[in-house]
């Protein structure tokens, strides 16, 4: 024992008067003069994790007193020293006195539950739910049953503790074991909804109604479940886990309109607004967002929905268009925005030069990509370079076919050109 300690149990020890009696002796009177200062060093002892020396003094409390409580607490001592034989022996020479003893059926059982006896930590467990008829006391024989793998059991004594408490924590053990032991999958989920409308959509519970649902694949009550979560907690991941449904539902408006009222994420909106080729919004979304952040590719974004949404494609627009996009590119030299501006620059002959050089920057980096040589076979077109143009717009038909407009309408042009024997 440390110095300080030692110090500490003197000043217990021997204080004297100066530490008060507790008031619960008015029905349980001292025994032996210091008895208080005793249980007092002991409980301290505990705190600060001297189990052996705590373990010391209830012993000798209990030696001057045969008060069982300090017994137990010595007991109880052993069994966080891993002393599990000790323990097991002076709990079972207390119950031989104690019978009844609801604390030492339950020490008792846990001590042979360490030890691996399921036998007997049964048989002290199944004691005290006699006396008791608490829900701890069945979910731990529960368990117990949990670990043999006698799943129906073990669900029988669930349902007991849950008939006396319902909480979510065994309600969600129950239809744990239904649904993935006992092939009740159907009654697992018809006792979490039960428990859930009763009682509110808790995470434990609706999380796990959420994965089952997911796992049979009925996605519109893992829908109806994340709605209800999100309901209650306001929680972002919930949200999104409703975005994600409608998605995988093809329900792109409904996602989209869930977004646009409780804003979520405006990336991913932004992304929808392109799927569904809303490129007003997107456009304003996407400016808004680099106004926010300062990134770039939502600048070149906001430019390209700009461009994409507007019926008429004067020359205010393109200058705006192409000067947000060159200004994007002097820092990022992104293939896609590449291509679009070297493409608007060739289809509105505003520098057919300069649009066939982005274009051919970008297939660097994509050199095998046929949309890019789609607008390079243009530009050369535009050029009347009709060979070189007929050249690249047959790579591109051969890996896209003609069932693209734009790669059909480029394919003519650029036969007739050749036929008008342009070089």
């Amino acid at each position: 024992m440390s110095w300080n300690k030692t110090i500490l149990i003197l000043i217990l020890l021997f204080a004297g008067c100066s530490i008060k009696q507790p008031q619960s002796r008015s029905c349980c009177p001292k025994l032996f003069e210091g008895e208080d200062r005793y249980i007092m060093s002991a409980l301290y002892l505990r705190q600060i994790g001297d189990y052996q020396d705590s373990t010391n003094l209830f012993h000798t409390l209990y030696d001057k007193t045969k008060r069982v409580e300090y017994k137990i607490e010595e007991i109880k001592n052993l069994i966080v020293l891993k002393d599990f034989k000790k323990a097991q022996n002076e709990a079972l020479a207390l119950l031989k006195e104690y019978p009844n003893s609801l604390e030492l059926l339950r020490i008792t059982s846990y001590l042979y539950l360490l030890q691996k006896d399921l036998k007997n930590a049964k048989k002290y467990m199944l004691k005290a739910i006699k006396l008791s008829k608490s829900p701890q006391d069945y979910e731990f024989l529960a368990s117990i049953y949990m670990s043999e793998k006698k799943y129906d059991l073990a669900l029988k004594y669930y349902q007991s503790a849950y008939a006396i408490k319902k909480s979510d924590e065994i309600v969600d053990k129950m239809a744990t074991i239904m649904f993935l032991y006992l092939n009740k999958k159907s009654e697992a989920i018809s006792y979490l909804e039960t428990h859930s409308r009763i009682f509110g959509c808790s995470k434990v519970v609706c999380l796990k109604l959420a994965s089952f649902y997911a796992a049979i694949n009925d996605i519109n009550s893992l829908l109806n479940v994340y709605q209800r979560l999100y309901k209650r907690y306001q929680d972002d991941v919930f949200g999104i886990k409703i975005v994600q449904i409608y998605i995988y539902q093809k329900k792109y408006e409904d996602a989209i309109s869930f977004l646009e009222k409780n804003r979520l994420n405006d990336e991913l909106l932004l992304e929808l607004y392109e799927l569904t080729k809303e490129y007003k919004k997107a456009s304003k979304l996407a400016l808004s967002l680099y106004q926010k952040s300062k990134k770039l590719d939502f600048l070149a974004k906001s430019a390209m929905f700009e461009f994409e949404s507007s019926k008429v494609k004067d020359k205010k627009l393109l200058k705006d268009v192409s000067n947000k996009l060159e200004k994007v590119l002097k820092k990022d030299k992104n293939a896609i925005y590449l291509n679009y501006l070297g493409y608007l620059y060739i289809d509105y002959d505003l520098d057919i030069d300069r649009g066939i050089k982005l274009i051919k920057d970008a297939l660097k980096q994509e050199p095998n990509s046929p949309y890019y040589l789609d607008s390079l076979a243009w530009g050369y077109y535009k050029k009347q370079k009709c060979k070189e143009a007929y050249k690249i717009i047959k790579r591109v038909v051969k890996k896209l076919g003609l069932n693209d407009k734009e790669v059909k309408f480029h394919y003519e042009k650029i036969k007739e050109c050749l036929k008008r024997g342009k070089n």
